[in-house]
């Protein structure tokens, strides 16, 4: 989490009504004498832009505004809000917004952060300040908006999640192993506001539905198209009562369950089983944390997303690719605890990773990967995300 001591002097100083230039104002004020200390005082400015104007903060609101757009039609949902590029194949609205900037903003604005999520799911409440998320939109002519909650649906109550503050609990620090530096987890993963508890998101849910992934489906009778763009409006509330934490958790089946609509057995381009689909997942997992870049090369083809990050379209540059990783991570004997398919036959990654396409999730403690499977003839690895 970002430390408020860790805020920039500029953004100190805007957040305390000085512009560019203030301090020399005062200075010459100071300078007028009597008469200037006579001086009508000027309005306080409440309103501020920081991110390269992406991200509005009004300080007497203490509330924030974000553009961005809805970015996920149908299927599972983990996230209420990702970063635009993020993970918009299970998210509701997509961000354009630098995570960490957010955090600053929300620190500058006086927030306090729990911290506390330790994992995917994590059965503690989470900790921190409490707010309301929105988002506006408009159809019509006119300006809608409605709380998050709304645009997700519940498989097992049959309605909308239930509306619920959302908990600050402000992400953290982790050391990336690609590139040796401590990065901030929100911004790596794309990820803003989490219904499935998730430590790298910033704001998690605190209903009994945190633990599991199973809840959630986007209510498609109430989300607007993908692509139409709206405004995330973020704004300070009260902490929820105990008894305003239930949505039906324990509705799931005991263990967990798979969000409706269920992975089908036989997937719809070529009938390839299920079953095919997560034995290939796994077994390019374990050749790639084996080192093994020959046996994962050949069950990939390309075009290639890798990591949300680019599109590799050549054989050779995804063949270089899996090498660099080889190289800085080395050869490890890392098996995933759990395999499933997403939900839905369609299920797909929208960034850089085509339609239609087979989308198997690994569990590797609390962490996940998402092996994208191409069906025809022959499966082949086309993409991943972590």
């Amino acid at each position: 989490m970002i430390e408020r001591g860790g805020l920039t002097l500029a953004v100190a100083l805007v957040l305390a009504g000085l512009a560019p230039g203030a301090a020399g104002a005062v200075g010459a004020a100071a300078a007028e004498g009597a008469a200037g200390a006579e001086a009508e005082k000027p309005a306080e400015k409440t309103v501020f832009q920081i991110d390269g104007g992406r991200i509005t903060l009004n300080k007497k609101e203490r509330s924030i505004r974000i553009g961005g757009y809805f970015c996920c039609e149908e299927g599972p949902l983990e996230y209420l809000i990702c970063l635009k590029g993020g993970k918009e194949y299970e998210s509701v609205f997509a961000a354009d917004c630098d995570a960490r900037q957010l955090n600053v903003a929300l620190l500058a604005l006086g927030y306090s952060a729990g911290g506390d999520v330790g994992r995917l799911g994590d059965a503690r409440l989470p900790r921190g300040d409490a707010v309301t998320i929105s988002i506006e939109w408009e159809a019509d002519g006119k300006t809608h908006s409605r709380p998050g909650s709304d645009f997700m649906y519940n498989v097992y109550t049959k309605k909308s999640m239930r509306r619920t503050p959302w908990i600050y609990t402000g992400s953290r620090f982790e050391m990336d192993p690609m590139t040796e530096r401590r990065e901030y987890l929100a911004q790596m993963d794309g990820v803003i506001a989490a219904t499935y508890r998730d430590p790298a998101a910033i704001f998690n849910s605190p209903l009994n539905t945190g633990v599991d992934d199973v809840f959630y489906n986007v209510h498609t009778k109430i989300v607007p198209g993908r692509g139409t763009k709206g405004v995330l409006v973020i704004k300070p509330t009260t902490q929820p009562k105990a008894d305003e934490l239930d949505d039906g958790a324990k509705l799931a089946p005991e263990g967990g369950g798979e969000n409706p609509p269920k992975a089908p057995e036989k997937d719809v381009k070529k009938g390839e089983s299920v079953e095919e689909a997560k034995k290939l997942a796994k077994m390019w997992f374990i050749a790639l944390m084996g080192g093994k870049v020959a046996d994962v090369l050949a069950v990939s083809d390309v075009p290639f997303s890798w990591d949300r990050k680019k599109v590799i379209e050549d054989k050779a540059d995804l063949e270089a690719m899996y090498e660099e990783v080889v190289a800085k991570k080395g050869a490890r004997d890392v098996k995933p605890t759990k395999v499933e398919v997403a939900a839905g036959s369609r299920a797909f990654l929208e960034k850089g990773m085509p339609k239609d396409r087979v989308v198997v999730h690994l569990f590797v403690e609390d962490e996940r990967v998402a092996v994208c499977i191409r069906p025809g003839k022959e499966l082949k690895v086309v993409g991943f995300s972590d």
